[in-house]
């Protein structure tokens, strides 16, 4: 299993995700950084 984590803006809040397949892309990495930046200012 593969892990990813991004903050939610907040020191002890993250999105995890994870999946059996293969190893997260750099790509994949940098969007759910996006996405999760998005959500925290929408969260604010």
């Amino acid at each position: 299993m593969t892990m990813v984590a991004a903050p939610l803006g907040d020191p002890h809040t993250a999105v995890v995700l994870g999946r059996p397949g293969p190893e997260f892309r750099p790509s994949e990495v940098a969007r759910l950084g996006y996405l999760a930046g998005i959500v925290a200012t929408m969260l604010r």
